[in-house]
């Protein structure tokens, strides 16, 4: 080994503390090992373990058609940074040093990712247009590659339309177009992606290609202005000169959610970061925000902070978000399939979000809606996690403003919300955790079928679902109650300690993210509440708890749990006979009440049958 490439390992051994290396693979191409023994596909994020000191590989970038390999990006935790050859990583030069086995043995992870850039000189055409508050506009070719994304974010106006007399829109361009290739356009806004579509000549087509030397002026592009779910409507694309219709595609690119990061830095990634969020592009938001965490360290600063506080914030989005899949209705190769085969609206009406691959070792024809749920849940609960962690990070010195871009309206956030949202996110993770140690997914491919045939006598109902699933919130892994206790007991501590810290606040709470009085916690309600979180926490440790008294001195209003019992034990809804008897949808009239209203002496006040039937008199 050459003393340059020695010391190329050594210092990326030296910045790499943790056993962990996560590859990047950016647009434009791949990542493989020169031995074969590692790769990364384009647009992948792959992680290799690092566990003893006879790791030796040579990484090397493997550009696209079109593109070029350019360095390997730089940064906080970046291997190999500005480096345009091949990069050796040898864990053997750790040996015998102290300091780099301690940093082997460490769990955190770096980074290593290439830079591809568009080779110039492809073609000679142009298009170019104007794009109207926070959006993004993309520009795909047929294998779903991204050519070009242009957004208004961490840029200031420079088109002034409609004669205001100030800059009110954003330019864009894209270049060196090659002609006759077929290409898409895509508007992002306000969470939804859409295909621009046109007409020319009786072709109804999102699909186009540019004839040789022909350049286009799209005019503006405008948000919400959406004709059949088929894009913008402000314009007719194939109208014009030197333009070719080509057979519509209505695929979503996946590579929508991994916009361009190069050459910004920490403040400008959470300026796009928080814009990104602001229509509600999540997937967009956590790759800006996600790379600005990964170029700071916690409490570093208030960029560093702001980082962390929107990322999970964006990950809490994303894990709520519709998600795209593939436009089939015949395969599950993506969760969001699960809503072609129950005939949902296709992908050109939903919000996007990255694209959760189903484990190929899976045989899909046996796939079963329990497993898709369990995988959902777990990619779901990831999401949480992560929120959870980055939030937890946020220093107590965090303050910052943010202005939503169409209301105009700032709002102030600082420590007390990080540790308040802390609260949210493990109470979220606890209830996730919960559902999971039930059966909560019947059958929906026979539910569907019954639903969507002609016959109306077999439409499930209620009473229906209930006796052909017999399992249907049946306890199915206790072990999951252990686990949500202790993601609750963490929900409790966190929302405790926000009430406090929020209720100290000194400065103006009107323009506040999380306010004391929204909240209905001022004075005495704010020791109410927290007498509340902490006589949750006592029944769940201890048992019997009065976890709140009822009004005006109502005894028989007393909340009396015991949690214990409940984690603990656990109650089997369906195996214990719990759930009260149903004629179609409705209860039955002769078996209205609860078969046990304490619910196996979980509920000991009040009493269930007349909170949930309103004075129904049981038997």
């Amino acid at each position: 080994m050459t003393t340059r490439s020695l010391f190329i390992v050594f210092l990326a051994i030296t910045l790499l503390s943790s056993c962990k290396l996560v590859i990047i693979a950016s647009p434009g191409g791949s990542v493989s090992t020169i031995s074969g023994s590692h790769s990364c596909p384009q647009g992948g994020v792959c992680e290799i373990g690092i566990t003893d000191l006879l790791f030796n590989e040579t990484f090397t970038a493997v550009a696209d058609a079109g593109y070029q390999f350019s360095h390997w990006d730089g940064g906080f935790k970046r291997l190999c940074s500005q480096l345009q050859a091949d990069c050796p990583v040898d864990s053997s030069v750790a040996a015998g040093n102290a300091t780099l086995l301690a940093i082997l043995a460490s769990s955190e992870s770096y980074y290593l990712e290439p830079v591809f850039q568009p080779i110039p000189g492809l073609g000679n055409a142009d298009i170019a247009g104007v794009i109207r508050e926070r959006q993004v506009v993309a520009l795909v070719n047929a294998d779903g590659l991204i050519l070009g994304l242009a957004s208004s974010f961490n840029r200031v106006p420079d088109v002034d339309v409609g004669s205001t007399g100030s800059n009110n829109a954003y330019s864009f361009a894209f270049s060196d177009i090659a002609p006759g290739e077929a290409l898409r356009l895509f508007l992002l806004d306000n969470g939804r992606v859409d295909a621009i579509f046109g007409d020319s000549g009786g072709v109804h087509s999102n699909v186009f290609a540019l004839e040789g030397g022909a350049d286009i002026d799209l005019g503006v592009l405008y948000g919400h202005y959406f004709a059949s779910g088929e894009g913008a409507a402000e314009f007719d694309l194939l109208s014009h000169a030197g333009v070719v219709p080509l057979a519509a595609n209505r695929t979503l690119p996946i590579g929508l959610d991994r916009p361009p990061l190069q050459g910004l830095d920490v403040a400008q990634l959470v300026r796009a970061g928080a814009d990104a969020l602001s229509i509600g592009w999540t997937g967009g938001a956590k790759a800006y925000l996600a790379r600005a965490v990964l170029q700071t360290q916690p409490g570093a600063s208030n960029d560093a902070d702001s980082a962390r506080f929107l990322l999970a914030l964006a990950a809490l989005g994303f894990a709520g978000s519709d998600l795209v899949s593939d436009g089939y209705s015949d395969d599950l190769n993506r969760l969001g399939d699960v809503l072609d085969i129950l005939g949902v609206a296709d992908d050109s009406t939903r919000s996007v979000g990255y694209p959760l691959d189903l484990p190929e070792s899976l045989d899909q024809s046996l796939l079963s809606a329990e497993q898709l749920s369990d995988y959902a849940e777990a990619r779901t609960r990831f999401e949480l996690g992560q929120a959870s962690r980055w939030m937890r990070q946020v220093s107590a010195s965090y303050q910052a403003d943010w202005t939503e871009p169409r209301s105009g309206v700032t709002r102030d956030t600082d420590y007390g919300d990080a540790v308040y949202l802390s609260g949210l996110l493990e109470l979220l993770i606890a209830k996730s955790v919960l559902a999971d140690a039930y059966v909560g997914v019947a059958d929906v491919n026979r539910i569907a079928q019954d639903q969507g045939d002609d016959d109306e006598t077999n439409n499930p109902t209620v009473e229906s679902v209930l006796d052909n699933e017999p399992e249907l919130l049946a306890l199915e892994d206790t072990s999951r109650l252990t686990a949500a206790r202790g993601r609750l007991l963490s929900s409790i501590q966190f929302l405790l300690a926000a009430l406090d810290t929020i209720q100290a606040e000194a400065d103006p709470q009107d323009d506040d993210l999380i306010r004391i009085d929204i909240l209905d916690l001022a004075g005495d309600d704010h020791a109410r509440s927290v007498a509340f979180l902490q006589n949750l926490r006592t029944s769940i440790l201890s048992g019997e708890t009065l976890i709140e008294p009822g009004a005006d001195g109502d005894t028989t209003e007393d909340i009396i749990l015991d949690l214990q019992y409940f984690f603990d034990v656990g109650l089997d809804i369906r195996g214990d006979n719990l759930l009260p008897e149903f004629l179609d949808n409705r209860l039955d009239p002769a078996q209205p009440c609860l078969p046990d209203p304490t619910f196996n002496g979980v509920v000991i006040s009040p009493d269930l049958d007349n909170a949930l039937y309103k004075g129904v008199v049981c038997p």
